[in-house]
């Protein structure tokens, strides 16, 4: 019998389409799925010197899902509609990312799903007591009618010790993740607007130089170039 593919003039191109569909890659995807989550709209929001909308969905029963396109930031935040100062900060990059919790414990509303979310998340746990100890802090020194300038002076200075130590496990952190865009991120949030050259080219010198080329540590050095000695 004679064999129809013998002449195999129409393989090159279905191999072609073959090897077309086969390395096309699959778009991301970030799945909620948020007990005690209020129906309603969420928002996966960049922040560009403001916050900017790159996708909005509505969340049913607590699940929601955006498809994630090619080009995006190192990091992006969720957010919920009626929540204004409640962000839900994710990495992106690595694949399908899940978010999870209960909407009731904001410290618990877990990302992960990628190496870098949950580098993230093993951060978060690490400083989780000193975040809560800061905050029973702040909510104690906004109680001025009840506090006397000798007890606010104990909170003020229970306050910086606290932060002392966050910020000690935060540069540890750096240390021990050198080559993570985590990491960078982490150097980027110790800017305030005071800082000096010196002290961000300390930032920079935590970092593996393979981090150069990331969104936090470009922020790093246009500071940098900014900054008083």
């Amino acid at each position: 019998m004679r064999n129809p593919f013998r002449h195999t003039c129409f393989l090159p191109l279905w191999s072609a389409v073959f090897l077309f569909f086969s390395c096309v890659k699959e778009p991301d995807h970030l799945y909620g799925n948020i007990t005690s989550l209020p129906d309603g709209s969420v928002y996966l929001r960049a922040y560009e010197g403001a916050l900017r909308t790159i996708d909005s969905t509505t969340s049913t029963e607590g699940r929601f899902s955006f498809t994630l396109p090619e080009i995006l930031p190192n990091i992006l935040y969720i957010q919920f509609e009626g929540y204004p100062d409640f962000f839900i900060p994710v990495m992106i990059g690595g694949g399908d990312i899940s978010v999870s919790g209960n909407f009731n414990y904001h410290d618990d509303i877990k990302v992960s799903g990628t190496a870098l979310n949950d580098a993230l998340w093993r951060y978060r746990e690490s400083v989780r007591d000193y975040d809560i100890m800061l905050r029973a802090i702040d909510m104690a020194l906004m109680d001025s009618l009840v506090l006397d300038s000798t007890k606010r002076q104990v909170f003020e200075h229970k306050k910086d010790s606290v932060k002392n130590l966050l910020s000690h496990s935060k540069a540890e952190f750096i240390r021990q993740n050198r080559g993570s865009v985590v990491s960078a991120m982490l150097a980027a949030s110790e800017l305030t607007d005071t800082s000096t050259r010196r002290q961000i080219d300390s930032l920079l010198l935590e970092l593996d130089p393979t981090m150069a080329d990331n969104a936090f540590t470009r922020r790093l050095l246009r500071r940098r170039d900014n900054a008083v000695r």
